[in-house]
């Protein structure tokens, strides 16, 4: 999960790292040493059994429960599922247990963080649909992340509440759900603008929005910052 090798970086343990995958690309300039081993969905397990780790950081959406069962028979597994920003301070907390380092600090930004979002918040904020994928169209809907994450800010997703995860849309299901701002992700499908299924659209930067826990404080400050172009 390239956000949780970005994580080990930041709280300390960057020099205890032995294996990433090809998308842990942050933080530039020092993740380059680490050997890849896979991507998030197809990692190297025999090579993963070579480097002995002490922990196995992963994700139970972006990495595979069939890699990863096998993995947790002979490894401990540390498992991350947060469903928003509020769940990532304790992320941190528990990234400094395990690797034995201090994740308080960085918790307490969060939190601080999320408390200034909060009081800053809109009642009636605007509405989005953030797209993660073409062809066909996914979005983010209740339930994610990502969409908590806006929310927290003062976005209001304009799928409703029983369209939970990343469903599918197609053209008409868009056409006949209107919203003021249509959000397009430079990843994991790397929108431009001209992709967009309908108007008004933006392309906004994927990694802020969805990495977690390293990017959560930027990313709860940036979707402030869009919050302000449409409110």
């Amino acid at each position: 999960m390239p956000s949780l090798t970005d994580a080990a970086f930041m709280i300390g343990a960057g020099d205890r790292v032995v294996g990433r995958t090809e998308y842990c690309v942050r933080p530039r300039g020092e993740v380059e040493r680490i050997e890849t081993i896979g991507g998030t969905k197809n990692p190297d397990v025999a090579r993963i059994r070579e480097l002995r780790p002490d922990v196995i950081l992963a994700n139970k959406e972006e990495n595979t429960k069939v890699r990863v069962a096998p993995l947790a028979v002979e490894f401990p597994v540390w498992l991350t599922d947060p469903r928003g920003p509020d769940d990532v301070p304790d992320l941190w907390r528990e990234l400094g247990s395990i690797t034995g380092t201090d994740g308080d600090v960085l918790a307490r930004e969060c939190e601080d963080e999320l408390a200034k979002s909060r009081a800053a918040a809109p009642p009636d904020g605007p509405e989005f649909l953030y797209y993660v994928w073409k062809d066909p169209w996914i979005v983010a809907g209740h339930g994610t992340y990502i969409s908590a994450l806006l929310e927290s800010v003062g976005w209001r997703n304009a799928l409703p509440p029983e369209m939970t995860r990343f469903p599918r849309l197609a053209p008409t299901d868009i056409a006949v759900r209107p919203c003021l701002v249509h959000l397009l992700s430079s990843e994991p499908y790397s929108f431009k603008l001209e992709d967009a299924p309908a108007k008004p659209a933006r392309v906004v930067d994927g990694e802020l929005l969805s990495w977690y826990p390293s990017l959560t404080v930027n990313g709860l400050r940036y979707a402030r910052g869009l919050l302000k172009e449409y409110s």
